[in-house]
């Protein structure tokens, strides 16, 4: 590990460059399947009596092909689980990773204590015994993750950083009632500004592909230069500024780099509209129409992040794999009612430009 977390964060705080830095903890939910049944709307995500939350997410297997399975490996999430248990995978007990869960303590953090009935097999007296199984995996509901973005004014881009991951499980009462949820350990994540190749990455049986909504409104602000609505603008005015030469394109398809970028008169087109006005003219006092250019309301709410998840069977470690990130904004009739939310556009942080190669 060649930064903590502390470390990583108090460098982008230092760096002048860096005028805004957001973090959040995100439930990655079941990343064999993809959405559970009750977070169908990742909008409304599942809040239990506790506060927690489970924010459901995208697998994304129809778009983003980044994926990897190997037969023998099973699912997801057996896989790994038996990965992250294992005695060569370093856990902590927190999410800056500073207390490091040694080899004595660990069957604390990744079993389950509990208590067998039976009986001497001499005097046949009932005996209760304390034992220690291995949390299954089905006990893990989801996967939290600790993660940055933040935006560097030199390079007018947002950026993510995924900093730690635990895995979740449900605490229930007495009854059996769903009260919360509990991260059971904290792993350290590889981030990855490029994205994972299979081909390339032959220590990976497994690679997974998902997609996370990140709303402003649930960032814990950890610089502010500007305000991120100031940011966005500035973002905004940027793309625009830069329109001939970004590589946007509107729908993000079998992670294919290779389709045709957004020409710079439909980035344009997407932040301004042509229009009519009526004026009267001041002489004449005749009706007139002039033709102007309209700023489409374009208030970004949040983004969308496709990151791909791979396991390194050999350093026993996870990368998460920054792919895209989108815009969303909210779009509204006339009136003002919201008809549906969505992105404006896909970028690529490790494609920026129509020239880069």
């Amino acid at each position: 590990m060649a930064q903590t977390p502390a470390e990583q964060i108090a460098k982008l705080q230092k760096d002048p460059n860096i005028i805004w830095i957001g973090e959040f903890y995100r439930d990655y939910e079941d990343l064999d399947n993809g959405y559970e049944g009750r977070n169908i709307d990742r909008y409304r995500p599942d809040t239990l009596p506790d506060g927690s939350i489970l924010h459901a997410h995208s697998q994304n297997t129809s778009v983003l092909k980044l994926e990897r399975r190997i037969p023998a490996a099973g699912e997801w999430k057996h896989y790994f689980w038996a990965q992250v248990i294992d005695p060569r995978t370093k856990i902590f007990a927190d999410a800056d990773l500073s207390k490091p869960i040694s080899s004595a303590d660990r069957k604390k953090y990744v079993a389950i204590k509990d208590t067998v009935e039976t009986f001497d097999p001499e005097s046949f007296a009932p005996l209760r015994i304390e034992v220690h199984n291995d949390v299954p995996p089905d006990n893990i509901c989801a996967y939290r993750l600790r993660q940055l973005v933040y935006y560097n004014a030199q390079e007018n881009m947002y950026y993510n950083l995924p900093l730690s991951i635990a895995p979740i499980i449900i605490k229930v009462d007495y009854n059996g009632n769903r009260i919360g949820t509990k991260p059971l350990f904290w792993l350290p994540v590889i981030a990855s500004s490029t994205p994972i190749n299979p081909s390339k990455a032959a220590n990976m049986p497994f690679i997974k592909s998902v997609q996370m909504h990140l709303p402003f409104a649930d960032a814990k602000v950890l610089k502010e230069s500007k305000k991120s609505e100031v940011v966005n603008k500035v973002w905004r005015e940027s793309i625009i500024a830069q329109k001939d030469k970004i590589f946007a394109v509107g729908i993000l398809y079998l992670d294919n780099e290779n389709q045709k970028p957004l020409s710079s008169k439909k980035i344009n087109d997407i932040f301004l509209a042509p229009d009519t006005i009526m004026v009267i003219d001041s002489i004449t006092f005749l009706e007139d129409i002039k033709p102007i250019i309209r700023d489409i309301n374009t208030d970004i709410i949040e983004l969308r992040i496709n990151q791909t998840f791979g396991w390194d069977d050999k350093k026993k470690t996870l990368t998460v794999a920054t792919y895209s990130i989108a815009p969303i904004i909210n779009r509204y009739d006339d009136n003002r009612n919201l008809l549906n939310s969505g992105p404006l556009f896909y970028l690529y942080p490790h494609r920026r430009f129509k020239t880069a190669k």
